[in-house]
């Protein structure tokens, strides 16, 4: 891996890795408050809990075994990232799921007047999770561009990681 790949892959590593502990330290502040109260909260508690974990652990080994990488840390991190780039509201459904910054662009419809709004937002180190089927006065769909772009960053080092293998391995076969 060249230079600028390397250093592009720390930081985003160390993205990851700040974005999962804030995430963990917000998770602890709502487990000792006692705001879980059912087993749905529970649920949502142990699912997020799993990202979060997920999140920290393979940014770790990234940094950690930057020379020896395997490219199932960067399918970690994609399905980790692909968690985060839609937002969906629509009448009974809504999901979204958010650790870290949050840079999007959205499109909102009032349900009753059909009032269309464009937006985007950006929200600065937060948590959320939402995951439930509730009645709602509006539809929206929010695009998290910078989710799209760790995504799609990930995507690029598994696909370029892939080729490397590949390509060591017959120079492998050849030599012997």
């Amino acid at each position: 891996m060249n230079k600028s790949n390397r250093a592009i892959v720390i930081i985003s590593s160390i993205y990851m890795l700040i974005s999962g502990i804030i995430s963990a330290c917000y998770m602890f502040a709502i487990l000792i408050k006692g705001l879980i109260v059912d087993t749905v909260g529970w649920l949502s508690v142990i699912a997020c809990s799993t990202v979060i974990i997920f999140t920290i652990i393979n940014n770790l080994k990234i940094l950690i075994k930057l020379s020896n990488l395997k490219e199932n840390f960067f399918i970690v991190n994609i399905l980790i990232c692909s968690l985060q780039i839609l937002s969906i509201v629509f009448n009974g459904f809504q999901f979204k799921y958010n650790q870290g910054i949050e840079v999007a662009s959205y499109i909102e419809i009032d349900n009753k007047t059909k009032d269309t709004l464009f937006g985007t937002i950006f929200n600065n180190f937060n948590f959320g999770f939402t995951f439930k089927f509730a009645e709602s006065d509006y539809s929206l769909i929010r695009l998290n561009i910078l989710y799209l772009l760790l995504t799609l960053l990930f995507f690029y080092f598994y696909r370029n990681f892939n080729q490397i293998v590949n390509k060591d391995n017959r120079t492998l076969k050849e030599n012997v």
